[in-house]
Parts: C-alpha cells; sequence; structure tokens
C-alpha cells in the first residue's frame, strides 16, 4: 500500500505578512464563544430611543455591532444615507454590508424569525 504524498510548506513559500493578515481577520469575526459572527454596522444618534431598542435587540442576540454615531457629522450621515438607499433617519443598520433598514425593520425580521437565519448564514457563509 502505497501512502499518499505529504504537502510540505516551505516557510519561504508562506508569506509571514499574509498569514497574520488572515489571523487578524479571522480574529475579528470570532465571538467570545468561539462561532463567526457577522459584521453588524448601526448608524445612531445619542439620543434616539430607536437606536437604543434596536441595540438592545442586537446585544439581546448576542451579535456584536459597530456603532457610529452621526451626530453633527454630516459626512458621516451622507455615508449612511448613501448606504442605505437615501434614508436619513437613524439607526440604519446593516448585516455584512447588507441594508435592513431602521429599528422597525429589525423587530420585523426578529418577529418572523428572519434575524436568526440572517446571522446563521452569516455565520455559515464565512
Amino acid at each position: 500500500m502505497s501512502r499518499p504524498p505529504s504537502v510540505i510548506v516551505k516557510p519561504s513559500a508562506l508569506r509571514v505578512e499574509d498569514a497574520i493578515e488572515c489571523a487578524a481577520e479571522t480574529l475579528i469575526k470570532i465571538e467570545s464563544h468561539g462561532s463567526v459572527m457577522p459584521h453588524i454596522v448601526i448608524y445612531t444618534t445619542p439620543t434616539c430611543p430607536y437606536c437604543t431598542a434596536a441595540k438592545r435587540l442586537l446585544e439581546r442576540k448576542q451579535a456584536a455591532y459597530e456603532e457610529i454615531s452621526v451626530e453633527g457629522d454630516p459626512e458621516k450621515r451622507a455615508e449612511m444615507s448613501r448606504l442605505a438607499e437615501g434614508r436619513r433617519t437613524v439607526p440604519q443598520i446593516f448585516i455584512d454590508g447588507r441594508p435592513i433598514g431602521g429599528c422597525d425593520d429589525l423587530y420585523a425580521l426578529e418577529s418572523d424569525g428572519e434575524l436568526d437565519r440572517l446571522l446563521a448564514a452569516s455565520e455559515a457563509a464565512t
């Protein structure tokens, strides 16, 4: 019985920079419980009750998110509006770059069972 050939990676064949970059990207996506999580971005203002409610739901789902305040920052608000297909109200929520909408839209996804599917689909795709 012959043995299958072994693959040997010479140290010079793997660039250290590439390995570090790959490891860093993976670590960014790993939650404390060890599963890969989606990249969630939520544009907010400090006094917005809908922003607070949306963040609470994401926290209840144990979904890490990046919060970007648009308070007093016209450039950030313009960026949000462009990414949100013209919507200017807060919050605006994105999961892996996909515009979800505002707080009501997020809760509608939760009510329909779609939020869990989106979060799971993101985990499976990575």
